[in-house]
């Protein structure tokens, strides 16, 4: 037979039809809890994420997807698929599909078993998604992993089964957003995120066969929501396709045991290996089942979704080795091990008009429990009842490693063999039960338990906050233990669960206790939705809430005051650059700030602004570019711009950027800087919030601060930082060997100059000379030590443009040394050459003007 079935969904009974369900199920929100546990798959996807801007993502097959709803995600690990196990560049795009839970790692086969887990419940209990306004986030999720797994498979026997180096991945605790970008530094574009391959010579028949099930099961889905979106069709269509030749794929290499080292034929595990024989898999998903039970259960899909027969006979010619007469007690559905769902897809197939005319199972066969589809299921569902090992508080414990995982799963099931005993009409008796007992343990893993905690995150007055998961987290400074509480709120993820003695765990190091997952959240998904049939429930109007915002995310603190006690020759500028980035986390690439400065006074006083001292005695990033510029048009207002590394929260040295400053001329006194517009709210005494004090990225866009307010200054502002960012990068080129080996002495080396430049103020004395000069056709340049200490010293280059028209100047002269620092100009040194040209401001002079703003200090 080749006639397409209609997977008929079953009926919900009427929650009066029900004896013994407990009191308490009537104080729970189930629909609520629906909500929260569908949301939590958006906080775990990857790659680019839904908005106007990419227009939704849509491709040839479908729309796009609903705008992205979590404040807190932004895009991430973009260049997935680039490069393979090997290093050798693949140049494909595999973004998109789901981190796999606290980590950033997607692995192929809990991602299917979560994809088909999830799907399974929304076809099973579709009029609960319906009622509850919770299906159109559910399908845009399931579309979601479904484009995944169609871009991973990349030819009819070729599959791509992971992204991503546990190893790597596990090593820095930090959102997704900015961890990418951090490995991508340290361990190098071919390294930090391998995609890894399942073929003909590598299978994984296991996880290939998984991922056929998801992708046929999603496909039933999108086929029967066509009569909402016609292009549903075309989508279910293009899935199908891909699902059966995946499943060619795995029943070919379904005995496939890589030369004898797997435990079970059909494991992927040792085929995710490369050179060195490093398996990227082992250690995490390690495989041991085999595919037994994901070639029945894809199959069994496959037949639903075809009609083709030869698609039951494969899902029942080996079904006796994960059943044999009465069925498998010991575990329940999970990503290795999915062999007691499939008694419950069975059962439901047996139940289908043509399933007689169809099998070649014979009567004959069909002795003492073999191949009774129902048996096995009732045998299941009354271990589960009768014969398992229940916490004092009622919690059922299955498993040590996320209990509350397994109780949901086992939960799910229970409901799923409700709605066929419903649709069969029978054992009333035992529908009862099953609903009582998921109710039960959905209610416990809710807040229902001794700790009155709820496992479901974001769910009730009092929730897991220990949960283990990079994101939600949030920490800046790579520590799981900081911030104590997450930032913000990881909405319907199951978190772990309860020892066998209810007891919980606070560590959110102890994973086995608070680890999040997409597979954990799978059944839990499924079950919730069942008790939505049962006891109804109300979804939250506009979920989710923004977070309130208490605290500055880039933003700068600072500290100013005199030099020495009592020295008045200048200011020594403390300013650091903070990123706590996390709506979302984001880099601030090459971060400059400005300070403003009033030097109306210090002019009047007789400081010359072009003989200005900008040196700096420390520079946490080791570039010391600095720059003194004019501001606006309003006489006297200038800034110090300095520019430094890329910010990112992902560590505390990586997180900021601290430089201490001198400004003055170490001669002169009378300097005030308590007139500065930038110095409004601080102190000499400790960093404070410096709301007066810019910061701003690459590309000039301002992020923290306020410019000085006159609308033509904010103008120049724009031109001015666009041109400097611009300037100062070709100065970083040119000097960043230098800058960086000679950063240490480079402070030392200023603090000797500050320590000499007090002593000649005090003696009212200063040591000049001309060390050098140069200059380029009309333009003159005057090398002029100011301070000479002997190891060191810094200077002035004194321009003048000798000709009679204006001139764009590049001067280049003998110096001695090596410069560790120039202000206001762009520069070059190679041996004792220094080629100097001005940046925006400085860059032009006329006929006759001469400049002296361009200074520098150079170690002997």
């Amino acid at each position: 037979m080749s006639q397409k079935f209609k997977y008929t969904i079953p009926l919900a009974l009427a929650i009066g039809a029900f004896s013994a369900i407990p009191a308490g199920a009537a104080e729970h929100n189930y629909a609520e809890a629906l909500q929260k546990s569908i949301y939590f798959y958006e906080t775990q996807r990857s790659g680019p994420l839904p908005d106007e801007d990419n227009n939704y993502l849509a491709n040839d097959l479908h729309d796009g997807f609903m705008p992205n709803r979590v404040e807190w995600r932004g895009d991430s690990y973009l260049d997935d698929g680039k490069y393979n196990q090997y290093g050798e560049l693949i140049n494909l795009d595999l973004t998109g599909g789901w981190h796999d839970a606290g980590d950033h790692v997607k692995f192929g086969l809990p991602m299917a078993f979560s994809a088909s887990v999830m799907a399974w419940g929304i076809l099973e209990f579709w009029d609960a998604y319906e009622s509850s306004g919770q299906l159109e986030y559910a399908l845009d999720n399931l579309r979601w992993v479904s484009d995944y797994f169609v871009k991973a498979h990349v030819g009819e026997n070729e599959f791509y089964a992971q992204v991503g180096n546990g190893e790597i991945d596990h090593s820095l605790w930090a959102a997704p957003e900015t961890q990418a970008l951090e490995l991508k530094r340290l361990h190098g574009a071919d390294k930090y995120r391998p995609a890894l391959k399942l073929s003909l010579e590598n299978p994984g028949a296991d996880l290939v066969g998984q991922t056929a099930a998801a992708l046929t099961i999603a496909s039933l889905i999108f086929e029967k929501n066509s009569v909402n979106n016609p292009k549903d069709s075309v989508y279910a269509a293009e899935l199908l396709k891909h699902a059966e030749q995946l499943f060619d794929f795995a029943y070919q290499t379904k005995d496939f045991n890589h030369g004898g080292k797997d435990p079970n034929p059909g494991t992927y595990t040792n085929s995710l290996v490369d050179d060195s024989g490093y398996n990227y898999a082992m250690s995490y998903y390690n495989s041991s089942s085999g595919a037994k039970d994901e070639i029945p259960w894809a199959a069994g899909w496959l037949y639903i979704a075809t009609g083709k027969a030869e698609y039951l006979h494969k899902a029942e010619e080996d079904y006796n080795l994960i059943a044999e007469n009465t069925g498998h007690f010991a575990w329940y559905p999970a990503w290795d091990d999915i062999r007691n769902a499939v008694y419950y897809l069975m059962e439901n197939i047996a139940a289908m008009p043509n399933y007689a005319q169809d099998t070649l199972i014979q009567e004959a066969d069909r002795h003492d429990g073999f191949y009774d589809y129902e048996l096995h299921s009732n045998n299941y569902v009354n271990e589960l009842l009768n014969n398992k090992r229940y916490t004092p508080g009622g919690m059922i414990y299955l498993d040590g490693f996320a209990s509350a995982r397994a109780a949901a799963m086992a939960s799910m099931v229970a409901l799923v063999h409700r709605n066929y005993l419903v649709e069969q009409n029978k054992q009333p008796a035992l529908q009862s039960q099953l609903a009582e007992f998921a109710t039960n343990q959905l209610s416990y893993i809710m807040g229902d338990n001794p700790h009155d905690l709820s496992y479901l995150v974001g769910y009730g007055e009092k929730w897991q906050l220990a949960a283990h998961h990079r994101s939600s987290h949030s920490s800046s400074r790579n520590d799981i233990n900081d911030p104590e509480i997450p930032r913000h709120i990881l909405y319907g993820a199951i978190a772990g669960g309860p020892a066998d003695d209810d007891s919980y765990s606070t560590d959110r190091a102890d994973f086995p206790m608070t680890e999040v997952a997409t597979d954990m959240n799978a059944g839990l998904t499924g079950a919730l939705a069942g008790l939505v049939a049962i006891h109804g429930g109300t979804p939250l109007a506009n979920f989710p809430q923004p977070e309130e915002r208490t605290a500055p995310e880039a933003y700068v603190t600072a500290k100013v005051g005199a030099p020495t006690a009592g020295d008045t020759s200048g200011a020594v500028l403390n300013i650091k650059m903070n990123n706590e980035t996390t709506y979302p986390p984001r880099e601030v690439a090459n971060a400059s700030f400005r300070y403003f400065l009033d030097l109306s006074d210090e002019m009047a006083n007789g400081y010359d602004v072009n003989n200005l001292t900008l040196s700096a005695y420390y520079d946490s990033s080791n570039k010391n570019q600095l720059s003194l510029q004019k501001w606006g048009d309003e006489p006297g207002l200038y800034f110090v711009e300095g520019i430094s590394a890329t910010l990112s929260p992902v560590g505390d040295s990586e997180k900021t950027a601290t430089m201490e400053i001198y400004i003055g001329d170490y001669v002169l006194d009378a300097w005030d800087f308590s007139n500065d517009p930038s110095f409004e709210g601080l102190n000499s005494e400790t960093y404070e919030i410096a709301n007066n004090i810019t910061m701003y990225d690459e590309s000039g866009n301002l992020v923290w601060g306020s410019e000085p307010g006159s609308s033509s200054g904010s103008s120049t502002s724009s031109s001015s930082s666009s041109s400097s960012s611009s300037s100062s990068s070709s100065s970083s080129s040119g000097s960043t060997s230098s800058s960086s080996s000679s950063s240490s002495s480079s402070s030392s080396s200023s603090s000797s100059s500050s320590s000499s430049s007090s002593s000649s103020s005090s003696s009212s004395s200063s040591s000049t000379s001309s060390s050098s000069s140069g200059g380029v056709n009309d333009v003159q340049a005057v090398v002029v030590i100011d301070n000479d200490w002997g190891a060191g010293y810094c200077a002035s280059l004194e321009l003048e443009n000798t000709g009679s028209a204006p001139v764009s100047w590049n001067v280049s002269v003998v110096i001695e040394g090596e410069i560790n620092n120039l202000w206001n100009g762009e520069w070059t040194q190679t041996g004792t050459s220094l080629t100097v040209k001005g940046v925006s401001w400085n860059a032009s002079l006329a006929a006759g003007e001469s400049n002296s703003s361009v200074g520098f200090c150079a170690e002997r």
